[in-house]
């Protein structure tokens, strides 16, 4: 999955308006729009909390504040979006296109790039960290026909938020009389303040023009890419781009299969570079390219792909954030080596996520290699102290205070891992352990609860709290992968669209998808691998081969995807279409120079040769692949 956030120039930031008058035309025009069926619009209404920030009788720092707060929220919104002062404490914003759900999540993101930003201080003061807001969310043409209602319904919303602890956003009730919903707050980043500041530090060097490499590394759930994430805001604050790319764990490694997602995001941006490649198009076809001139190499390749990549960073700064570093292939580490010896002065910051396993031992000593240049450094991540963890519920809790019977509970089965803590909450919520009684959280005491051990367990659990219908759309949309076009996933035969949409929407609104709003995005992700791992392992066995055939077809029209496609005919015994798919994949591998994935393929191929001939072409492409290797 990639995700590029443009630099916020004039023509991608948000508009920024003064006039009343002004918000109201164009707020009139939106609701007049999703009334007659068209796109739907929400406002959101925003006040910055009093919570030790903004104290009253501090007005001209009270004031300089909320200027900050605003060019943040500018800054982290798209080119259409509309933000006005509606009072001297209010600031409302209109989402052209986005409803209720879309709505909330991007206040909730608002919400979570202000928490964690570092203020300027006022006249010499230091920094202000934990600066917060309160939002609230209403959508046309659900929560009214005119700009009128829809901005009273978003400030009541706000108004509950704040009244109940600040620091976070809901949406508004369907109804006048009714209080709006506010949820367990349980997403949130919590903890790790150093290594936060640490990141902005190392950010802002980048932008000033000294190139950093940094590898977050820790254990399977310990939020090694949410820590990384919590730049978004700041680099959309900064002016730069950043580009997300996630490697997969599958049986046989695509050959630069993360940066072939980098260079699709890149070349998207309004300024990519245009000039003609050799090398490049064999990894993204989009990118203009010409087999003309000097005959090919792999150094030639990385050098390419450095140039691309170095290039792209002139006009702006650039973020590589590239994710379960320990899944790719090896031709994908020697990029990165390549790249971070050819850095200089450009304004790069290359953020990588690295799973802690001792048993890697390639992966130590790709890191070990990495060592070496000046500018690379790791962070490790542990798991949260309890004092953390109890910050972390009461902030989910609305500041709430949490039980310290509890808290015990929570600590003792999670051992202070965040996924953990995150599965183990959701399944309570969902079994109704832990709920809001319209005033305050309760929970069942934890001498009664009956909860399973481990998060492989607890995960299981909450798959079984979807209909056999919903978990056969999300089984299969794992099939795909931990990231997954919702297009292919119709393509995949596992229902009709409305059966598609409904059973996404269910998944996230219980956590297990996150979507991706960015560029309007047709892609969702499941919120962990763990999670895709246990809507993998409750298909039947009998029904697995099945899914990986249904995935294979809808992905074999669609261009690169041969080596997913061979993988996914050979796990569903299509061995006729496994092979051609193979014999593809192993062709891709060697236009790369990735010779090791070429002889992994070509296997696949041999193991589903149907002929003798077939098995022989495949030797002679093995011999010939032995031949160029020097064995």
């Amino acid at each position: 999955m990639t995700t590029t956030l443009d630099r916020p120039t004039r023509a991608t930031r948000a508009i920024l308006t003064t006039s009343a008058e002004e918000f109201a035309n164009a707020a009139t025009q939106a609701i007049a729009s999703a009334a007659s069926g068209g796109a739907p619009a929400s406002v959101l209404a925003v006040k910055v909390d009093t919570n030790g920030t903004g104290a009253p009788g501090d007005n001209g720092q009270s004031a300089a504040l909320r200027e900050q707060v605003v060019e943040l929220i500018r800054r982290n919104l798209r080119g259409n979006d509309v933000v006005a002062h509606a009072s001297a404490e209010e600031v409302l914003v209109l989402l052209l296109g986005a409803a209720n759900e879309q709505g909330n999540h991007v206040a909730s993101r608002l919400c979570a790039a202000i928490r964690n930003h570092a203020f300027a201080g006022i006249g010499g003061d230091r920094p202000r960290i934990g600066v917060t807001a309160s939002m609230g969310v209403a959508s046309a043409p659900h929560h009214g026909s005119d700009v009128t209602a829809l901005a009273g319904a978003a400030r009541t919303a706000c108004s509950t938020v704040s009244a109940s602890g600040g620091d976070g956003a809901a949406i508004a009730a369907a109804r006048a009389a009714e209080r709006p919903a506010r949820p367990l707050d349980i997403g949130r980043f919590v903890g790790r303040t150093e290594e936060l500041a640490q990141l902005r530090r190392w950010l802002d060097e980048s932008i000033a023009g000294s190139p950093r490499a940094v590898a977050v590394v820790g254990e399977a759930g310990s939020g090694r890419g949410a820590l990384l994430r919590q730049l978004e805001p700041e680099v959309r604050l900064r002016g730069g781009s950043l580009v997300i790319a996630r490697a997969r764990m599958t049986s046989v490694r695509t050959p630069y299969g993360i940066w072939s997602q980098v260079l699709q995001a890149l070349r998207r941006l309004p300024d990519a570079p245009t000039r003609t490649w050799h090398e490049l198009t064999n990894l993204d076809p989009g990118i203009p390219g010409t087999a003309e001139g000097r005959a090919g190499s792999k150094y030639r390749l990385l050098e390419e792909l450095s140039e691309y990549i170095r290039l792209a960073a002139r006009s702006r700064p650039l973020i590589l954030i590239l994710d379960e570093m320990q899944w790719v292939d090896a031709a994908s580490w020697d990029v990165l080596d390549h790249l971070l010896t050819q850095l200089e002065r450009e304004r790069i910051l290359v953020g990588l996520t690295i799973r802690d396993d001792p048993g890697q031992t390639d992966i130590v000593e790709r890191r070990r290699t990495l060592e070496r240049i000046d500018y690379y450094h790791e962070v490790r991540l542990s798991r949260l102290t309890r004092d953390e963890v109890k910050r972390w519920l009461e902030a989910a809790m609305h500041r709430q205070e949490v039980g310290r019977e509890l808290l015990a509970y929570i600590y003792r089965h999670t051992e202070g891992n965040p996924l953990v803590i995150v599965q183990l909450l959701r399944c309570m919520v969902e079994e109704k352990s832990l709920w809001f009684n319209g005033e305050r959280w309760e929970w069942t005491p934890p001498s009664e609860l009956q909860l399973p051990n481990g998060v492989d367990a607890v995960i299981a659990r909450r798959v079984g709290h979807f209909s056999p219908t919903t978990q056969t759309v999300l089984g299969t949309a794992a099939v795909i992968g931990r990231e997954f076009e919702v297009d292919v996933l119709q393509e995949s035969d596992v229902g009709s669209r409305d059966v598609v949409r409904n059973a996404i929407n269910e998944a996230i609104a219980r956590d297990i998808l996150q979507p991706n709003y960015e560029r309007g995005g047709g892609g969702q992700a499941f919120s962990h691998s763990r999670v895709a791992d246990a809507f993998v392992a409750s298909i039947p066995p009998d029904r697995l081969a099945g899914s990986h055939e249904r995935v294979a077809r809808a992905l074999q029209t669609r261009p690169r995807t041969a080596a997913e496609t061979a993988v996914h005919f050979d796990l569903a015994g299509c061995a006729p279409d496994a092979y051609r798919s193979a014999l593809d994949a192993a062709t891709h591998a060697e236009s790369v120079y990735s010779y090791d994935a070429a002889g992994e393929f070509l296997q696949i191929a041999a193991r589903n040769a149907t002929s003798p001939g077939e098995l022989a072409e495949v030797r002679v492409r093995l011999a010939h692949l032995a031949e160029t290797l020097g064995r």
